[in-house]
């Protein structure tokens, strides 16, 4: 596979690693002859997915464990990473749960779920990460966010404030790692061939995974600081979003 990255990949760290898209961003490393270390809460799942990868692709990977629910998990994994000489080259944050979207804003078990898997984990995680950040050089970080940060709908408000949260951080997170030379990437998603989208969006405008995973891998080879996929999100969010709120809030969106 031709590339041409800014920055070299020797390993990359895939955190929420058992997700569809997740797998087919390790398959693009693997193709890619880069060392893979997935990080998630199925233990069992993460030794299937790696042996996976070793055996079709000849990776090599490692696992972590990792539950964005547990701060000793989290912290845990700190503490790993920062035992060694160098932190992975690469930092790709696809962590996120999306489901019950409609009862998050009065089920507060659910907030705090959502909460903590699309945003919290993640700066927890990174917090302690920051001295070895800001002292090393040419890390690439990309977080799989969300187009429903962008604006805050009735049916998914809790999940789109956690967006919209992780894309303010990473905004400052990139100006922070600037004189480093490490660059951030926001991945701004909207809907992906997925359980959670089938029967819900058109099909032939809903990605594979691994055609959203090619596009997020060329967006950081591109150096490339907030990307919408699929390209078309941009112009439909960039619409919604000069809508005075008066007018969006009555909106029929779903």
């Amino acid at each position: 596979m031709s590339h041409n990255p800014s920055l070299a990949s020797q390993n990359a760290l895939i955190v929420g690693a058992t997700s569809r898209l997740a797998q087919a961003i390790a398959v693009e490393y693997a193709q890619r002859r880069v060392a893979i270390e997935l990080a998630g809460r199925d233990a069992g799942e993460l030794a299937r997915i790696a042996a996976d990868l070793a055996i079709r692709h000849g990776a090599t990977v490692r696992t972590q464990p990792f539950d964005a629910l547990s701060n000793e998990s989290i912290d845990a994994l700190a503490a790993e990473l920062l035992g060694r000489d160098a932190l992975p080259s690469d930092l790709v944050f696809v962590i996120g749960y999306a489901e019950n979207l409609e009862q998050s804003h009065r089920d507060v078990a659910l907030a705090a779920q959502l909460l903590a898997t699309n945003y919290a984990a993640i700066v927890r995680l990174l917090t302690q990460l920051m001295p070895r950040l800001e002292s090393s050089r040419d890390h690439r970080i990309a977080f799989v966010g969300s187009v429903a940060g962008d604006r805050g709908r009735r049916t998914n408000f809790v999940y789109g404030a956690a967006k919209a949260a992780l894309a303010a951080y990473a905004q400052g997170l990139r100006a922070r790692l600037l004189p480093t030379g490490s660059q951030v990437l926001t991945i701004k998603l909207g809907y992906m061939d997925t359980r959670l989208a089938f029967g819900k969006t058109p099909g032939l405008i809903t990605p594979q995974p691994r055609t959203v995973a090619r596009s997020i891998l060329a967006a950081m080879d591109r150096n490339a600081m907030v990307v919408y996929v699929p390209w078309y999100w941009r112009p439909i969010m960039t619409l919604l979003r000069l809508l005075p709120e008066a007018i969006f809030i009555r909106l029929p969106l779903p």
